[in-house]
């Protein structure tokens, strides 16, 4: 009595799927590190459920706590800046309408402070097998950056141009080369000469 008379048990090779969960596990976290050093923020958007997310990174570009907002595609366009709105709505539909999976778009979108951001949105769409569209993801970038840089430029360009002194401006040459080339002169420059 209290004996065993016999075990009954199975086994089975796990293997593949902890492989497969360790690829999982390594491809979440090399896009983790790819958007954090892009400083990009992103977006994703079930077309099918309506569900959209928004990354940490979006949120903070734009001052803005996550989850702060009810996130749909309709609450999303009004962050866009009234303007913009039509355009950005165009050229995600019409990308979608033909059939192609990329698309990108420059607009405004308001900060929480209430000023707006310039972003290029790019956006890629996975179509089912009937090519109906069911899903769409894609990035921001603050272009911000860089309108500050474009915006610093022309004013040294202004103040270059208004120059009385004049300004010969080269690029720098090989050795071997018979001389600098030059790439600007200001109009100070050309009444000199």
């Amino acid at each position: 009595e209290g004996a065993t008379v016999g075990y009954h048990g199975s086994f089975l090779d796990i293997t593949q799927s902890k492989l497969r969960e360790i690829a999982l596990r390594k491809s979440e976290e090399r896009l983790s590190l790819i958007l954090k050093g892009s400083s990009d923020g992103a977006w994703d958007w079930d077309l099918e459920t309506g569900n959209y997310y928004l990354s940490p990174r979006w949120w903070e570009l734009m001052g803005r706590i996550p989850g702060q907002h009810v996130v749909n595609a309709e609450a999303w366009t009004d962050f866009i800046h009234p303007d913009d709105r039509k355009h950005v709505r165009e050229t995600m539909q019409e990308a979608m309408a033909a059939g192609r999976t990329a698309y990108q778009a420059e607009f405004r979108m308001q900060h929480q402070l209430g000023h707006y951001i310039p972003v290029l949105g790019r956006g890629r769409t996975l179509f089912n097998e009937s090519g109906k569209p069911v899903r769409a993801s894609g990035t921001y970038v603050d272009l911000t950056p860089q309108r500050q840089a474009q915006s610093h430029i022309r004013l040294l360009e202004s103040c270059v141009e208004s120059l009385q002194d004049a300004v010969l401006i080269t690029h720098g040459s090989p050795r071997k080369s018979p001389g600098p080339t030059i790439v600007y002169v200001n109009p100070a420059f050309e009444q000199f000469t």
